[in-house]
């Protein structure tokens, strides 16, 4: 099976968003623009722009700048915040100016909390729920212990599933109390 080559001689620059505060870029720069801009020996940037109120890099939020290997060519980038527009530059510093060599596609990084929309098509009515508490017998603990106890109750019993259970993973997103 052949190799897969080092670069296809492309200038362009790809951001995704990992998690709310994780980016990735990887970029692939043609060898016309690298003698172009003589960029063999200098010292190469990810400049990143937050976009949220303006949506352009010519009026940001605010930007930073990321030193990258001068081999690099894909960079993991830690973000400042959830919820914000980003886009990244890849260029060079000239006589204190950033030269830009390529842009990036823009990138929205999630919330990392709770949505404070309530979509109607997923809420379950009183007596649905009051079933669901019935059909688990969770109504009947809760009427002797209070919502900590009865959290502890299930965490300890999601435990013992899982210890019965090697190999086998938790689903539920509740953790034990101390």
């Amino acid at each position: 099976m052949p190799e897969l080559p080092s670069s296809y001689g492309k200038n362009k620059i790809i951001f995704m968003i990992r998690d709310p505060y994780w980016g990735f870029a990887y970029w692939d720069i043609s060898e016309e623009l690298k003698k172009e801009h003589n960029l063999l020996n200098i010292d190469k940037f990810l400049r990143v722009y937050d976009i949220t109120s303006n949506n352009t890099p010519d009026a940001p939020d605010s930007f930073f700048d990321i030193k990258v290997n001068n081999e690099a060519n894909n960079w993991y980038i830690k973000l400042p915040s959830p919820n914000r527009n980003f886009i990244i530059d890849y260029g060079y510093f000239k006589n204190g100016n950033f030269i830009t060599l390529l842009r990036s596609n823009p990138a929205r990084t999630p919330r990392d909390n709770v949505s404070e929309n309530i979509d109607e098509e997923w809420m379950l009515t009183d007596d649905q729920f009051a079933l669901i508490m019935k059909a688990s017998g969770a109504d009947q603990l809760f009427q002797q212990i209070g919502s900590q106890e009865l959290i502890k109750f299930l965490a300890s019993n999601l435990n013992e599933e899982i210890s019965s259970n090697p190999g086998s993973s938790p689903t539920s997103p509740f953790m034990p109390f101390g």
